[in-house]
Formats: C-alpha cells, sequence, structure tokens
C-alpha cells in the first residue's frame, strides 16, 4: 500500500504564516474535502520560502508551482485545468523559457 501512495501525485501546500494568512488554510479544507484522499497525497510544507507568492502550492511529479493561488484556481486544477494565471515556476522549463512567459530558472529566484 505504502508503495503505491508514494507514486501516486503529491500536492504540497505552504503552511508559512504569510501563506496562512492568505488563505492557504482555507485551500488545504477545500483540497481535503473535494479530493478523494486516494486520488493524491496532500502535504503542507512549513515554509516553501517564496513569501512574496503566497499561498503557494506546488504539483508533483510535475514541478509546477502555484503562487497566489486562489480557491478558483484549486478548483480549476481539480477540474483538470492549468490555472496559468498562478504558475510561478516550472521545473525543467527553464530552456523553454521566452519572453511571454518569463519563468523563473529556479525557485530561488522567486524572492
Amino acid at each position: 500500500m505504502d508503495e503505491v501512495r508514494l507514486q501516486s501525485p503529491r500536492v504540497v501546500l505552504c503552511a508559512g504564516i504569510h501563506c496562512r494568512r492568505r488563505g492557504s488554510g482555507r485551500i488545504y479544507h477545500q483540497l481535503k474535502r473535494w479530493v478523494p484522499q486516494e486520488a493524491f497525497m496532500l502535504l503542507r510544507a512549513p515554509c516553501l520560502r517564496v513569501c512574496g507568492q503566497a499561498p503557494v502550492l506546488v504539483l508533483y511529479p510535475r514541478g509546477d508551482w502555484y503562487g497566489r493561488m486562489t480557491q478558483a484556481g484549486v478548483q480549476e486544477l481539480l477540474q483538470g485545468g492549468s490555472p496559468d494565471h498562478c504558475l510561478i515556476y516550472r521545473m525543467g522549463a527553464a530552456s523553454e523559457k521566452s519572453p511571454s512567459n518569463p519563468l523563473p530558472k529556479t525557485p530561488s529566484d522567486l524572492h
């Protein structure tokens, strides 16, 4: 059972002070209510260190980082969409970086 669970998609939600102040707790409870526990592993990180983008949510294994996440953005994700207006970093996308999509090279560039 643990082996299957480790390979399931993971959602990491920042639980740092700035993210909590901007609604990460509501987003966490929304995810817990709307999605079956078997669909993905929901984790809270103490702080993802991109406080200026709070609240922050990361999807693995896709490696998409979303900032200024809202409950509407979460709903869009759950319906299979991608709230690109919230996308702040895509792992492996540094080589695809273009002026029209200025994603940072690393999450630390978000500060």
